[in-house]
């Protein structure tokens, strides 16, 4: 038979390179689960959320590159939106305007939208107080104004028809592959 021994120095070695070795495990354990906490929307959304809340102010009529609605033929240039007094305010070419009254702070909801690994954007929905709006020629069924994703710059469009409440929204805001009718406005 043969008996190992060890020499004292060599068993120190071996000792270190075991706890290194624990180390390195207990370190790739704390990585794995950390990404995997990162990757879950709703952990990061809780922790992150930013929000695109509409806000008293004026507003240009723009056309959002991230995605293409079909241009809504309506001669908007501006949308003022005054919180205090519950209405906005739409301004045509020619300088006439449009009133429309908001809803009450208690029709808002806050959708999410927009998930990405470090949270999602909490986009205000806030329908206006009559079921048709009419701008010109065209007229919105059941129109609402929402904030879009991601929250800045803020953009917010005036939409048509909501279906889609419970999933998350996208960057749109506004059901135009459905056949709404949308116009983006962004602060200035």
């Amino acid at each position: 038979m043969k008996v190992l021994t060890l020499r004292k120095g060599k068993a120190r070695f071996n000792l270190k390179k075991r706890w290194i070795v624990l180390i390195i495990i207990l370190i790739l354990i704390v990585a794995c689960v950390t990404c995997f906490l990162v990757r879950t929307p709703d952990f990061l959304g809780n922790l992150f959320p930013a929000d695109a809340g509409i806000k008293t102010g004026s507003y240009l009529r723009i056309q959002p590159n991230s995605f293409h609605p079909m241009p809504v033929a309506v001669t908007l240039v501006r949308l003022d939106i005054d919180r205090k007094k519950g209405q906005a305010v739409f301004h045509f070419q020619d300088g006439s305007t449009v009133q429309a009254a908001l809803a009450g702070p208690d029709q808002r909801q806050w959708l999410k939208g927009c998930p990405s690994m470090i949270g999602t954007t909490r986009m205000e929905f806030l329908p206006l107080a009559q079921d048709r709006l009419v701008l010109g020629e065209t007229s919105f069924e059941k129109p609402y104004l929402e904030g879009t994703c991601p929250a800045s710059p803020l953009i917010i469009v005036l939409g048509e028809n909501k279906r889609n409440f419970g999933d998350i929204q996208d960057a749109a805001a506004c059901d135009w592959y459905l056949g709404a009718k949308c116009v983006y406005f962004e602060q200035r």
